[in-house]
């Protein structure tokens, strides 16, 4: 959202954008689906080591970011617009519940000393760890925290039933009707992900090259000392 006139406008995108079929669900949130742009500290618990550096990915989202990215529950529930106390509730992952070693994570509180507020969060749910950053790296602990204005990214779930190309120009004629003076930039997010493992493929690559280019000087290396070794025999014998 790289301009102010995006917000004010939450209801009017998902509203407008589901009547002409480009959508099933929308969201905001405040890092994008495939980058870490937070983490935080200082967070307590009941039974926290205190000698544990406490930090954790750290993303605000919307109502709807579970629905639209196919967040999977291991316990507890989502936010809900049904109960006006999910303002201080949080969702955390399976990584986090490890991390903060929770037998019974739903309804333990958590604080955080660098909160001004000195607010107290109840985790209502736990959800399946998710691919955020490298393909090839253990999933951090994360928190989500529900905030309609601490938001920069928003989510959209393409209608399956319709051809991407079709949603893509319904979104865009939707975005520059109510937000004309923005530009309209996209990601699909199986393309970042695609990317993800292309560079780790990549990295793979180089490696194994850089390698076998080793191995071949160090080849010349032991082929030049035998036959700097052979020569000097041959002169001794003659």
């Amino acid at each position: 959202m790289k301009s102010p006139d995006f917000y004010g406008k939450y209801e009017l995108l998902p509203t407008e954008l589901k009547n002409n079929g480009a959508i099933i669900s929308m969201a905001e949130s405040s890092s994008p689906l495939t980058q870490v742009w937070s983490t935080n500290d200082g967070f307590e618990w009941a039974g926290k080591d205190p000698n544990l550096d406490a930090e954790f990915v750290t993303n605000w989202v919307t109502h709807d970011l579970g629905k639209t990215v196919g967040w999977k529950f291991d316990a507890g529930r989502d936010f809900s617009r049904d109960f006006a106390t999910d303002t201080l509730g949080i969702v955390i992952n399976k990584a986090a519940v490890k991390f903060m070693g929770l037998k019974n994570p739903v309804g333990a509180i958590v604080r955080n000393t660098n909160d001004p507020k000195k607010r107290a969060f109840k985790i209502i749910g736990v959800v399946d760890d998710m691919l955020v950053e490298s393909p090839y790296a253990p999933v951090h602990q994360a928190m989500y925290f529900l905030d309609y204005e601490n938001v920069n990214w928003i989510e959209l779930k393409l209608n399956p039933n319709k051809s991407a190309a079709s949603s893509v120009t319904k979104i865009q004629a939707t975005f520059k009707k109510f937000i004309p003076s923005a530009p309209f930039d996209y990601k699909f997010a199986d393309t970042e992900f695609a990317a993800k493992f292309a560079a780790e493929e990549r990295i793979g690559t180089l490696a194994t090259l850089f390698a076998a280019l080793a191995i071949f000087i160090s080849c010349l290396g032991l082929f030049g000392l035998a036959s700097y070794v052979a020569e000097q025999r041959t002169k001794e014998s003659v």
